[in-house]
C-alpha cells in the first residue's frame, strides 16, 4: 500500500508541473537525492543557467538543483526577479518535486513510528489526532489529506497553535472557511464531470469544519454529503478506515446547514452517527414538513434518551398524516399472492381480497418511539409492532386502518395521560463518537 501511495504522490507532482524536468534529468537527480546542498552562490549561478539559450545547459542546471535536495527549497522560493518565464516555470517544477520527495521520506518515517505523538513536522497532525486518533489507518488518511489539501493543513495547524496559546483564532477561522469553500466548489465541479474526489480532500474539508466555530458552508457540506454517499472513494467500506471517517463526520453533522437537515438525518441514521440528536430534536415541531418530522422521530428512535419521552408525548394529539396507502386486510408486511383476475376476464364467483386504507400519522410514530424509549412494549397499542423489525419496517408497525383512528386515539390519549407528569430533563452532553461497528 505504501509503495502505491508514494508512487501516486510522485506521479501527481510531475504531471502538474508547467515546465517538467526531462525524464533523464530526473533519473540522474534521483540517484543523488541526498547529495549535500551547495551554497547560495551556487544556486544563484544555476538559476542564471536556467535562462540559458541552450537547452542542455538548462537541463543540467535543473538536474544539479534537484541534486541539492530539500535544503535548496528555501533559496528557490526567493529567486532573482529577473528570471525568464521558462526559468520561473522550472523553479516551480523543481520546488514541487523536492517537496514531494521530502513528504515521501517523511511519510515513511511517520508511518513506521509507533509513537503517535510524533508529528515529524507534518502540519495539523496533533489537531487531527485529537479527533481521529493515532492508529495506522488514521495516519494513512491523514497523509492523503496533507498531500491533497496542504493549505488547509497549514491553516488548521495555525488555528491549533493559536488556540493552544489561549488567543482568539477568529480571523484564521475566517480564512480557513473561505479557502475550504473555494476548494469544495472546485471539487463539486469534478463531481459534475463524474470525477470522484480523493478521500484526502474529504478528510481535509471535514477537519476544517471541526476547527471553524460557525456552521459549515453549503458548498463544503454538499461535497461531504456527496463523498459520503460514494463511500469516500471506497475507504468507508475498508476495515479500519470506517471508524476514522465516522469520527470526522460526527464533527460535521451538528454544524451542517439547516437546509440539509433531511439528508443529514438520513445519513446519520444509516451511518449511526449520534451527534445528529440535537438536529432531530429541533425538527419534530409542526413548523417543519411531515417528512422532515418523520425522519427526526425515526432518528430519536435510534439515538434518543429517556428524557425525550416528554418531548415526543407533546405530539400525541398531532394527527397529521405522513403516509396514506391501500393495503390488503390483515397484511403483515410479507409477500402476499394477489387473487385479482387477469385483464379482460370476468369474475366467476371469486372475489378480490378486501383492501384497507391505512394511515401513518405523526402521533402514531411519536408515541411508538416514546414507548420504545420508555422501555415499554408498543404492542399494547400497536399490534403489528415487532422489535426486531421496527427499525426497517416501522411503517407497517404503526400504521392504523382509517376506520380505526378513533380507537387508536383513545389508546394514545390513555397512555399519554399516564405519562403527562414526565418532566423534561436538561439535554446531556453528547460525546461526538459514533458507534465504530454500526
Amino acid at each position: 500500500m505504501l509503495n502505491q501511495f508514494t508512487t501516486k504522490i510522485a506521479v501527481l507532482a510531475l504531471l502538474f508541473c508547467c515546465f517538467p524536468i526531462s525524464v533523464g534529468a530526473q533519473e540522474n537527480a534521483r540517484t543523488q537525492d541526498n547529495a549535500p546542498a551547495q551554497g547560495n552562490e551556487g544556486i544563484e549561478q544555476l538559476l542564471t543557467q536556467l535562462s540559458s539559450n541552450e537547452f542542455e545547459v538548462r537541463e543540467r542546471a535543473s538536474a544539479k538543483i534537484v541534486q541539492m535536495g530539500p535544503a535548496a527549497i528555501q533559496s528557490l522560493k526567493q529567486p532573482p526577479i529577473d528570471l525568464s518565464i521558462e526559468a520561473s516555470g522550472r523553479v516551480t517544477s523543481i520546488i514541487k518535486v523536492l517537496e514531494e520527495r521530502s513528504l515521501i521520506r517523511t511519510s515513511k518515517l511517520f508511518l513506521a513510528d509507533s509513537d503517535a505523538t510524533k508529528s515529524y513536522g507534518l502540519p495539523a497532525w496533533n489537531a487531527y489526532r485529537e479527533i481521529v486518533g493515532g492508529t495506522r489507518f488514521a495516519k494513512i488518511l491523514f497523509l492523503e489529506f496533507v498531500r491533497s489539501q496542504p493549505t488547509i493543513a497549514n491553516q488548521v495547524e495555525a488555528i491549533y497553535q493559536v488556540r493552544q496559546s489561549g488567543k482568539s483564532s477568529v480571523l484564521l477561522e475566517s480564512e480557513l472557511s473561505l479557502h475550504a469553500s473555494v476548494q469544495a466548489n472546485r471539487l463539486l465541479d469534478d463531481f459534475q464531470r463524474m470525477t470522484d474526489s480523493g478521500v484526502g480532500d474529504s478528510v481535509g474539508l471535514m477537519l476544517s469544519v471541526a476547527f471553524i466555530d460557525d456552521k459549515a458552508s453549503m458548498e463544503v457540506s454538499e461535497l461531504i454529503r456527496s463523498s459520503s454517499q460514494l463511500g469516500f472513494s471506497g475507504y468507508l467500506n475498508r476495515p479500519g478506515f470506517k471508524p476514522c471517517l465516522l469520527q470526522l463526520m460526527s464533527q460535521w453533522v451538528p454544524k451542517s446547514p439547516d437546509s440539509m437537515a433531511m439528508e443529514v438525518m438520513g445519513l446519520s441514521y444509516f451511518m449511526n452517527i449520534s451527534t445528529v440528536l440535537p438536529i432531530a430534536r429541533r425538527h419534530i415541531s409542526k413548523s417543519f414538513d411531515p417528512f422532515t418530522r418523520e425522519q427526526a422521530i425515526i432518528c430519536l428512535s435510534k439515538f434518543g434518551k429517556p428524557e425525550d419521552v416528554a418531548i415526543l408525548t407533546r405530539l400525541a394529539d398531532d394527527a397529521t398524516v405522513i403516509h396514506k396507502y391501500l393495503d390488503l386486510a390483515g397484511d403483515d408486511g410479507s409477500i402476499t399472492e394477489s387473487l385479482a383476475l387477469p385483464p379482460g376476464l370476468r369474475p366467476t364467483g371469486a372475489t378480490e381480497p378486501s383492501q384497507v386504507q391505512k394511515l401513518v400519522r405523526v402521533n402514531d410514530l411519536a408515541v411508538a418511539v416514546s414507548m420504545v424509549l420508555a422501555k415499554e412494549n408498543p404492542k399494547d397499542i400497536f399490534p403489528n409492532y415487532v422489535a426486531e423489525r421496527f427499525q426497517s419496517g416501522w411503517r407497517s408497525a404503526v400504521a392504523v386502518p382509517e376506520s380505526d383512528q378513533e380507537s387508536r386515539d383513545q389508546s394514545i390519549r390513555a397512555w399519554t395521560a399516564r405519562h403527562s407528569n414526565v418532566e423534561s430533563k436538561p439535554e446531556p452532553s453528547l460525546t461526538p463518537v459514533p458507534d465504530p461497528n454500526p
